[in-house]
């Protein structure tokens, strides 16, 4: 029996479980090999006997990490563009308008005339802008 596979996924930092249905036989076993966080290839422990059809195999999903709310920062993307590329910017934030602009982060230098600056917005509410720095 040889298995071909067709998606070696990635961050793999164990060997996952590999589970072989259908096919019409039974008592195949196989374990998965990994290598650099992929699964390289599927070794046939027992081949088992009786399959008249191509069983599939499926390897056993990474287990999930849990993000609780409270340990994730709320973040927004702010794209900007019409940039001169090589020289300096602020991002600047106001809460409400009539209200005095703040500097938010450190000053920027894009590479290109276009920018994405990501900001947290944990409570927060109000206006963004662009300013050159000379």
């Amino acid at each position: 029996m040889g298995i071909t596979i067709s998606n070696h996924g990635w961050g793999r930092a164990n060997t996952p479980g590999v589970k072989i249905i259908g096919g019409g036989g039974s008592g195949v076993k196989a374990v998965a090999v990994v290598s650099n966080g992929m699964v390289i290839a599927v070794t046939v422990l027992e081949a088992g006997s009786g399959y008249t059809n191509t069983p599939s195999i499926i390897i056993a999903p990474p287990p999930a990490t849990a993000l609780w709310p409270n340990n994730a920062t709320q973040a927004m993307g702010l794209d900007l563009g019409s940039l001169s590329p090589y020289d300096n910017y602020q991002l600047e934030f106001i809460p409400a308008l009539g209200g005095a602009w703040s500097n938010l982060g450190s000053t920027f230098t894009p590479p290109s005339a276009t920018s994405t600056q990501y900001v947290n917005v944990s409570g927060s509410a109000g206006f963004f802008r662009v300013s050159y720095v000379p």
